[in-house]
């Protein structure tokens, strides 16, 4: 069941990961960089 509920969690990851502008992404890691 555990593992389940984690397979799940991953692909909710992936999808908003997918879902976000590539320039926006970019945006946010440069200004943790900085």
């Amino acid at each position: 069941m555990k593992h389940g509920i984690n397979k799940r969690q991953e692909a909710g990851g992936r999808r908003q990961e997918l879902s976000v502008p590539h320039s926006l992404r970019e945006t946010l890691y440069n200004k943790q960089k900085t």
